[in-house]
């Protein structure tokens, strides 16, 4: 489980900063006035996988903005209430949405789909059902050794957003 606790930041650090190369390359190579063709090819591609590991790993981290008004005001035994409804909804949400990810992928596979480079689609739709995998791993072991101390609440609805660039920077420290 240890590999597991690190997938995220093991395949975001690299993305990242392959879409600011691409993207600074683009913007050099559009100055010069000799346009790269691929690179807006390719950095929307990596977008797709940086929002849904980021959004994991976010979840990990307990980083999503949330309403914590409302959840402070309860009291305990509803506060639990409320933590286990939104943590089913959410894995709900990402189970149907890793479902339909997987149903995208055997489309793309069986209609032999390519992107404008020649690559496969799959591997860019393979990030649907990775990353809501990951999500609904994070928000069913809120007391994974490798995420925050504590434990705490299955989903982020305690946390403020600004814990969001706490998380930027634990993910950029460990590079």
């Amino acid at each position: 489980m240890k590999r597991l606790g690190r997938v995220e930041e093991i395949l975001l650090v690299p993305i990242l900063a392959a879409m600011a190369a691409l993207a600074f390359a683009g913007a050099a190579a559009r100055g010069a006035g000799v346009p790269i063709a691929y690179i807006e090819e390719v950095a929307p591609d990596l977008f797709v996988w940086a929002t849904f590991l980021g959004a994991a790993f976010a979840a990990r981290h307990r980083a999503h903005p949330g309403l914590s008004v409302l959840r402070e005001n309860l009291p305990p035994g509803l506060r639990r209430w409320l933590d286990g409804i939104v943590a089913g909804l959410t894995v709900l949400f990402f189970g149907v949405l890793a479902v339909q990810g997987i149903r995208a992928v055997g489309i793309s596979i069986r209609m032999g789909e390519t992107t404008a480079l020649g690559a496969p689609a799959y591997w860019v739709t393979l990030a649907v059902p990775i990353g809501a995998a990951l999500y609904i791993y994070r928000v069913l072991n809120p007391a994974d050794p490798e995420g925050p101390p504590g434990g705490g609440v299955p989903f982020p609805i305690n946390r403020p957003a600004g814990h969001a660039v706490a998380a930027l920077h634990t993910l950029a420290s460990r590079r």
